[in-house]
């Protein structure tokens, strides 16, 4: 069970959620010691950068101490957005070695090779990532990235498998596209689709256009 701590957007932080908690050490602390004491699964926490190394250091240490199994570190103050400002992974070191249970670097991880340099780089045990596995959810496979066409069809076939809202599907769908190249016609299409039927045709042209445009540049 994770608890996210850096989530710095405000339907997260109004409800006192989210990066809001990284202002409350105390109730962050009882949450995790709460959760550690009583499941039998571990815990651990998710956080971004306090304003002072010292202020990260000390909620860390605490999040240890109430038995976190793991902690999460977005290399990124709260006001930072990902697009604008670089992960600040020369901030990660010292955490690292404030305490004893492994440091997850997160914040611009698109490749498997992001994830080795940012762990030699930082100490952190492992490294995770949003944008990039939703820009190419087969970023960390050891025999390279797959092209996002064929993830999508992927994608398609377990949403058909498990019987997944067609809405929620689209939505995933969209996002996937967002991060890749697309024309304006072929999310405009995406975003009119009703079904998961309709999206394998979007799947398709989008196939289609990627293979064009490789082909045009060999």
């Amino acid at each position: 069970v994770d608890v996210n701590m850096g989530c710095p957007e405000k339907f997260s932080t109004a409800g006192g959620m989210g990066s809001a908690l990284l202002k409350k050490p105390e109730v962050a602390e009882s949450i995790v010691r709460k959760l550690a004491e009583n499941l039998p699964v571990p815990v651990t926490c998710k956080i971004r950068l306090l304003e002072t190394e010292e202020d990260t250091i000390s909620f860390v240490r605490r999040m240890e101490a109430a038995g976190a199994a793991a902690i999460a570190v977005h290399a990124r103050y709260v006001g930072d957005r990902p697009r604008r400002t670089p992960a600040r992974y020369e901030s990660l070191r010292p955490i690292v070695e404030a305490v004893t249970v492994p440091v997850i670097a997160n914040g611009d991880v698109f490749s498997r090779e992001d994830a080795e340099r940012i762990k030699e780089q930082t100490g952190c045990a492992s490294a995770m990532s949003a944008r990039g596995a939703q820009k190419n959810p087969s970023l960390f496979s050891v025999d390279g990235q797959k092209p996002l066409y064929t993830l999508l069809g992927e994608y398609l076939d377990i949403a058909d498998k498990y019987n997944q809202s067609p809405k929620n599907t689209k939505w995933n769908v969209l996002e996937m596209l967002k991060e890749n190249g697309y024309t304006k016609g072929l999310f405009q299409q995406a975003s009119r689709a009703k079904t998961r039927e309709d999206l394998r045709v979007v799947v398709d042209l989008f196939r289609e256009e990627q293979v064009s445009q490789k082909d045009s540049r060999c």
